[in-house]
């Protein structure tokens, strides 16, 4: 005995926290007659000697055992007890012993549920649920409770009793939010809301579950339900008024809705620092990020960009975004680090669009360079991003068209690597009056060259190329009237 008791000892340590409630899994063990004055005395004694005698609890709790043996209504009460007192060996002994007593109890069955749900058993916690529901298929709190249970390991069964509990009293507003959790524990962001939904309109705001509320907030976030997110945090915020969930919600609301006043307000709980570090996620630098960026701060958009890759070096998007900014503020050193990040991020599944992205920053950065050798050595980087465009997409105009951008050195004169590279992007872009854009910059470079060399005739073919697509453009009129004089 003094071995069994020694092992009740470690297992009341290590469930603490765990007992009647498993996760947001809670039974109600209420109905449960009262201890008899003598049994409750040993109970507590039990308790209090666990520690300072664990020989004397021992006996203590032998004596309890030996006294409640033969009365299934004292062996609940008693396992009702050492449940709520987080101790599992005494409760698992006693809800046994009821289960051998009076197996059909429903007492009896939930204080057994109860006790598989302290070590995490959610099958057989179910199983329990099942016998209940055997003896009363209408049974609503043990279709509540089995639903709760059984979304751990069979959520198919879960929603079935709740289709059931929602059959029997439509207006069961609770059964919706239970449905709302096990939807969001599988991710069906969009199935959870519509369950939470209905929950959320048809109970008073103080009654709302905060647990729930968060995870609709959450799953309005992940279906971009941007206004209704607004709606659901402003009523849910003063609740508890500090829940960053909820301040959250807000300021991600107010970003992607360009409320710009309110986000100068709901993006405080980041600026102001109000939660510990550990506290923030990735996402809400991102949208801090978008914050200081719709504000011109750009170089502070790229620090709340590093403090969320601090976090989640994993988020391709950030590196991307880190690069567009730098390039915007013509650090393209910087942006070509970030970049390149991003490409090997993605690895196998980077694509034509992120090599032109690539390319964009090796033409800024040869715009940026002071010199013709500067330039000329970015645009030798840069060639090889524009080879591999022009290979792996030889029918696409944008190899040629982006490979002629990165060989202007000197845009005062003719240069045969553009005029070459841009001529063949016209024969690739057609008449394609969707890419007109694309159709005059390359035209309008070429008729500048055959200007420079002297082929007015060619140059004025692409000039009456460049009106087609733009009448009033004003390079080509003015080509056109340098060949007329």
């Amino acid at each position: 005995m003094k071995k069994f008791f020694s092992i009740l000892l470690v297992a009341a340590c290590a469930t603490v926290g765990s007992t009647v409630k498993a996760q947001d899994v809670q039974v109600d063990l209420s109905e449960a007659a009262p201890m008899s004055p003598e049994i409750e005395t040993m109970a507590r004694q039990t308790i209090e000697l666990n520690l300072s005698d664990p020989d004397a609890a021992n006996k203590v709790f032998a004596k309890l055992v030996k006294k409640a043996a033969k009365s299934n209504e004292q062996c609940v009460a008693a396992g009702r007890f050492f449940v709520e007192n987080r101790i599992y060996p005494c409760a698992k002994q006693l809800a046994q012993q009821a289960y051998k007593l009076n197996g059909t109890d429903v007492a009896t069955l939930k204080l057994n549920a109860a006790v598989a749900l302290m070590r995490k058993d959610y099958g057989g916690a179910g199983a329990k649920v099942d016998e209940i529901l055997l003896q009363d298929e209408n049974n609503v709190e043990a279709l509540r409770l089995g639903a709760r249970i059984y979304k751990y390991v069979n959520p198919i069964v879960s929603e079935e009793y709740l289709d059931k509990i929602i059959a029997l009293d439509a207006n069961n507003w609770n059964a919706y939010k239970e449905y709302g959790d096990i939807e969001y524990s599988l991710d069906e962001y969009k199935k959870a809301c519509e369950k939470y939904d209905v929950y959320y309109k048809n109970t008073p705001a103080s009654e709302l579950s905060i647990l729930s509320a968060e995870q609709y907030c959450y799953s309005l976030i992940a279906t971009s339900q941007w206004e209704k997110l607004a709606e659901v945090a402003g009523v849910c915020e003063p609740l508890k008024a500090d829940d960053i969930v909820f301040k959250r919600a807000r300021f991600y609301s107010d970003i992607e809705t360009y409320k710009e006043a309110e986000s100068a307000n709901s993006v405080k709980y980041i600026t102001e620092k109000m939660y510990g570090d550990s506290t923030y996620i990735y996402r809400d630098y991102a949208y801090a990020a978008k914050y200081a960026e719709n504000n011109d701060d750009l170089a502070g958009a790229i620090e709340y960009y590093k403090k969320g890759l601090a976090i989640d070096d994993k988020q391709l998007p950030a590196y991307q975004q880190v690069a567009s900014l730098y390039r915007r503020l013509k650090d393209t050193d910087n942006a070509l680090v970030y970049y390149k990040k991003y490409m090997e991020l993605k690895g196998d599944n980077v694509d034509l669009a992120d090599e032109r992205g690539l390319l964009q920053i090796y033409i800024a950065a040869k715009n940026n360079a002071a010199t013709l050798e500067e330039k000329q050595a970015v645009a030798e980087q840069g060639d090889a991003i524009a080879e591999r465009i022009c290979t792996e997409k030889p029918d696409s105009y944008q190899g040629p068209y982006y490979r002629a951008q990165l060989w202007i050195l000197d845009n005062k004169n003719a240069e045969e690597k553009p005029y070459e590279n841009y001529m063949k992007a016209l024969e690739l872009l057609g008449e394609n009056a969707d890419y007109d854009t694309m159709i005059v910059q390359a035209a309008t470079y070429c008729a500048f060259y055959n200007l420079k060399v002297g082929n007015d005739a060619k140059c004025t073919e692409l000039c009456n190329k460049v009106l087609k697509y733009d009448p009033e453009n004003a390079t080509a009129k003015q080509f056109l009237q340098i060949i007329a004089q």
